[in-house]
């Protein structure tokens, strides 16, 4: 298979184009094209296909999106082959190698021939590149990211074409190109880049005529579009047509070498191949007279000068009057910030200004400096810069020159200046960084050992160079020592130091410059147990209203301490969370510490309190108490809102309950826990489940609460079943009916009898089932639990169809339906549809079971429960293949297989493979049949799972 987004967004199987559906699926499947193999957020998806026009059910039509996509891609790929798109960490991540991407596929040969020894190879490389180019990008796709998208993948192709251009003139072939870029430049008339390769290379083909033809086009489109001239290159070009007969002249050799301070680039320089590419863009599409600015930003270390000079010494030649650079000393450790005045008293000095005629008045020496340079062809480098009052005096007013500036700070007031924000390296180039330094030598057979250096210095390439110089130097040491150092400090900015050089020195110059209120939201930001935080948490944490806290998380992403993946989620470098953490410890006094973080706490447990009271109708076992000074909660509505804060904040509701147990703070524990299992388990995280209610439950018995503690060991209980282990689900609620009992809390003794039901069926022990329900339903009853009492019912009809007693079993998911319609519980109702439809196909009723069925897999699609769906999915499948359709049932049944191994449901898997076996010899396909009969068996005994044990053995002694 090969994806195309350079033209149609496209999926090609065996060379022909597959159908992708909708506008918006298409859509989701460009935006996950952009980054393979990466978790791309559900909530950047949302941003990046609807904007602000997304609706209020945006994440179930995601969701939806996403269900069908995988179909899409399940129906090319191998049946035994892994899904190719799957859900990870809040997002989706599409699995598949980026050379199975048109887009990575063209950069990557780009980049290849950018760094050939021979033109003629560079030329075969661009060319092949290029060659990927079907049409105009994302052709068939709309929305706002799209199209900066499309406009952005314009400038690479025409940058690509440029340089494709260059290389062919080289080897003396530059009329080769002319149709193309004739075409090229009909399609964008305003590229100059394009012009000037074009004309030259008609001026190299004695084509003169033509090309002052084309100058003349070109310049009239320009005067008619902008208002302006062309730009210095291509009325340059122009004079020398003028003055020539078609021969091309030499070039200007100067007696005199230009003015120059700039410092050499680095000979590891790696990567940024993009960001490189964006910075040429932006020289090579100047407005004449008009100066270019570039302000490079990005967090302390992340590589701005290094990538300003590289980029300042490809443009020398663009550049032919002077080379200049000064370091504005903005973070600097051994000296204060350099004064515009000290800054213009190097730069001129620089440009031939002898001492005795500086300007003592800054004002003169800004008159001084814009007259010096409006007559220059200047590249001015302006590095470590603070803030844009001191760099307002030092910019040119008015002529060609390039400025180009780095600053840890976002200088969003700097007008007209374009802004390139710098991340930490991808793994990729993180890993050929490290190799070349530490040598090739080092780093040969510990490729694993390698991936967590690189993870532990978070790609940032200041960390990055100090280990891989370390590892260097110390020829005794081995990738897995320096890896144990790296793990033995309590934080790694220990060990990544060296002298007074290192990530904490770095960050603390950026920490200085920080206001004591941005200081403060810096240093708290670290107690957040998880990746991120919303404005809500900051405003807990700094006890602040959510506006202020919003401002000041603003300026830390301006100060590039923080950033955001998203919109209002703010997250740090893992390196930089370190720094703001042993801040807390070093700043913060211990009351003051502890204050902040029972803030913290309270907001996750009433944000879980809100959020979960809005998709389950369960009462809480605890009431919140009144506080006027309660933190702020986000405005949850709804069922869609609510989970997506679960979503958003898992990690940190999973860190708070960690912390809050460590800390003393149990009661924070088990009500927070209270909260998040039904969300855990409408997500299938059954490991996050069952690790939550575990620490609960320590921290519960260390206060001696014995209802707390009822509460956490009854939800462990339903988390142990869910996994599969239902001895420790017994004994767990046993344990819960025997603490119900001794506090005299009937609810609690319904739960788990009602929960232990459930557990012996899996066990097949119905008996003790039946008996374990019957007095679940008379206590629910008792006490008017609606929802409860239906949750029996569903498993007693369940409990009825395992013995054969189909018309009790229709009969109790009739009156389940029934009552949650009438209560509104949508979830109850998927189950209860899912129990009519398994009664009406065991008693021969397929046309009822296909309605009940698809019933329930629109409303598990609706509600967001895949699970469901995945069960009603399965079922339409084994209807399929009684219809006598195998490939389609097949069809089916993988695709609930794939849903259900991407949510860890290994008895959900278990029935599936249970389907396909059934299908398979329905059809006589033996062989299928029993692989899959087996795959069951295995399955139901990893997690002993008696009930599917028997039936997958019965079907394979039907087979022999």
């Amino acid at each position: 298979m090969f994806f195309r987004v350079l033209g149609p967004v496209e999926l090609l199987a065996r060379g022909r184009p597959v159908d992708l559906g909708p506008q918006r699926q298409r859509a989701l499947l460009a935006v996950l094209l952009f980054s393979p193999r990466r978790v791309v957020p559900a909530a950047t998806l949302i941003d990046r296909i609807w904007g602000a026009s997304a609706p209020a059910s945006v994440r179930n039509t995601l969701y939806s999106y996403v269900t069908r996509l995988r179909r899409v891609l399940e129906g090319v790929s191998a049946s035994d082959s892994p899904p190719l798109l799957v859900s990870r960490g809040g997002g989706y991540v599409l699995d598949v190698d980026p050379e199975l991407v048109d887009l990575h596929r063209f950069r990557a040969l780009l980049g290849q021939a950018r760094q050939a020894d021979a033109d003629d190879a560079s030329v075969q490389l661009s060319g092949e590149a290029l060659g990927l180019w079907t049409d105009n990008p994302l052709a068939n796709v709309s929305g706002d990211w799209l199209a900066g998208q499309r406009e952005a993948l314009c400038m690479e192709q025409l940058s690509a074409i440029a340089e494709h251009a260059d290389a062919l003139a080289r080897l003396g072939r530059g009329a080769e190109l002319v149709p193309e870029l004739a075409a090229t430049l009909e399609a964008h008339p305003l590229s100059e880049p394009i012009a000037v390769r074009l004309i030259r290379a008609l001026r190299g083909g004695g084509r003169r005529a033509e090309a002052l033809a084309y100058f003349a086009r070109t310049r009239a489109r320009i005067a008619d579009e902008l208002g302006a001239e062309p730009g210095a290159e291509l009325r340059s070009l122009h004079l020398e047509l003028l003055r020539d007969d078609a021969e091309p002249r030499p070039p200007v050799r100067r007696e005199d070498p230009p003015p120059t301070n700039l410092p050499s680039t680095t000979g590891d320089f790696t990567g940024r191949a993009g960001e490189l590419a964006a910075l040429l863009a932006y020289a090579n599409h100047a407005t004449p007279g008009v100066p270019t600015v570039v302000a490079v930003n990005g967090l302390a270390g992340v590589g701005k000068t290094s990538l300003a000079l590289h980029a300042a010494h490809r443009l020398l030649d663009q550049f032919p009057d002077a080379h200049l650079f000064v370091d504005l000393c903005g973070h600097t450790a051994d000296r204060g910030v350099l004064s515009a005045e000290e800054a213009l008293d190097t730069l001129l000095r620089c440009l031939g200004v002898p001492a005795a005629e500086m300007p003592a008045r800054l004002d003169e020496r800004v008159a001084l400096w814009r007259t010096q340079l409006h007559r220059r062809r200047a590249l001015v480098v302006l590095d470590n810069a603070v803030t844009v009052e001191q760099l307002q005096p030092l910019l040119p007013s008015s002529g060609d020159a390039l400025v180009l500036i780095t600053s840890r700070q976002r200088l969003i007031g700097l007008a007209g200046a374009q802004s390139l924000s710098l991340d930490p390296f991808t793994e990729t180039d993180a890993a050929r960084f490290f190799e070349r330094i530490a040598g090739r030598d080092r780093v040969q057979g510990e490729i694993d050992a390698v991936s967590e250096v690189l993870a532990l210095c978070g790609y940032l390439p200041l960390a990055l160079r100090i280990a891989a110089a370390r590892l260097h130097h110390r020829q005794t040491w081995t990738v897995a020592h320096l890896l144990a150092r790296l793990r033995d400090q309590s934080t790694p900015l220990a060990e990544l130091a060296y002298g007074d050089r290192g990530v904490a020195a770095s960050l603390h110059l950026s920490y200085t410059h920080l206001s004591p209120d941005q200081q403060r939201m810096f240093r708290l930001s670290g107690l957040v147990p998880g990746n991120d935080l919303d404005a809500y948490a900051g405003a807990a944490l700094v006890e602040r209203k959510v506006p202020e806290a919003r401002k000041l998380l603003e300026d830390l992403v301006d100060a590039n301490l923080l950033h955001q993946q998203h919109p209002d989620r703010y997250r740090a470098h893992d390196l930089v969370r370190d720094y703001a953490r042993h801040l807390t410890d070093a700043e913060e006094t211990p009351d003051g510490k502890r204050h902040a973080f029972g803030r913290l706490l309270d907001f996750y447990r009433r944000g879980a309190y809100l959020a979960n009271g809005r998709i389950t109708t369960r009462p809480a076992p605890f009431d919140l108490p009144d506080d006027d000074r309660a933190p702020t909660l986000p405005d949850v509505r709804d069922r869609a809102g609510a989970l997506a804060w679960f979503d958003q904040e898992r990690a940190n509701l999973i860190g708070a309950v960690r912390l809050a147990a460590t800390a003393g703070w149990p009661e924070y524990a088990w009500q927070i826990t209270s909260r998040l299992w039904y969300f855990l388990d409408l997500r299938w995280y059954t490991d996050d489940w069952i690790a939550t209610q575990r620490v609960a439950i320590g921290a519960t018995q260390a206060s001696g609460d014995l209802n707390a503690e009822s509460i956490a060991r009854y939800s462990l209980g339903i988390a142990y079943r869910r996994s599969g282990r239902y001895r420790e689900s017994i004994d767990e609620l046993r344990h819960v009916r025997a603490l119900g009992a001794e506090l005299g809390n009937e609810r609690r003794q319904a739960d788990a009898l009602n929960s232990l039901g459930a557990a012996y069926m899996h066990i097949a022990d119905y008996a003790e089932a039946h008996e374990s329900l019957r007095q679940a339903r008379a206590l629910y009853h008792r006490i008017g639990d609606d929802d409860g009492e239906t949750m029996v019912i569903l498993n007693l009809g369940e409990r009825a169809m395992r013995t054969g007693e189909y018309a009790a079993a229709a009969e109790l998911g009739c009156e389940a339906v029934d009552r949650s319609l009438r209560t509104g519980a949508a979830h109850l109702r998927v189950d209860a549809l899912l129990t009519l439809a398994e009664v009406r196909f065991q008693t021969g009723e397929p046309k009822a079971a296909l309605a009940h069925y698809r019933d329930a897999a629109t409303l598990a699609l609706e509600i967001g429960n895949p699970g469901l769906e995945a069960r009603a999915v399965n079922g339409i499948a084994r209807l399929t293949s009684a219809a006598g359709d195998l490939a389609g049932a097949v069809a089916g049944h993988l695709r609930a297989l794939a849903q259900l191994r991407e949510l860890g449901d290994l008895a959900g898997q278990a029935e599936v493979c249970l389907g396909m076996g059934d299908s398979y010899r329905a059809h006589s396909a033996t062989p299928e049949a029993e692989q899959h009969y087996r795959q069951a068996l295995a399955l139901a005994r990893q997690i002993r799972y008696r009930h599917l044990e028997t039936r997958a053995e019965a079907c394979l002694a039907a087979l022999a």
